[in-house]
């Protein structure tokens, strides 16, 4: 999310907040707003680490590599490794 958009959902959580916040529907009114939020967010991760799977899956084999970037190819594989694991 952009600063921006930051700023203006947590504006609006704070007007449901001002709202709501006595009553029983709290909860709900604030789950129906920001679940359709953090479903794009996360649908945004998953393209991105697809993205860095194509990547890396495009790169020459490591040990073609000069020897100070064989560093940079285990870390990739190690977050690429973790992100899976994660299930993203």
């Amino acid at each position: 999310m952009k600063d921006h958009e930051i700023a203006m959902t947590v504006n609006t959580l704070r007007g449901i907040a001002i709202d709501y916040g006595r009553t029983q529907q709290l909860r709900c009114r604030i789950s129906g707003f920001i679940t359709p939020i953090l479903q794009k967010e996360r649908n945004n991760l998953k393209a991105a680490v697809g993205a860095l799977k194509n990547l890396y899956d495009a790169l020459p084999h490591p040990l073609a590599w000069p020897n100070e970037q064989m560093g940079a190819v285990r870390e990739a594989k190690e977050v690429i490794s973790r992100m899976n694991e994660k299930k993203i």
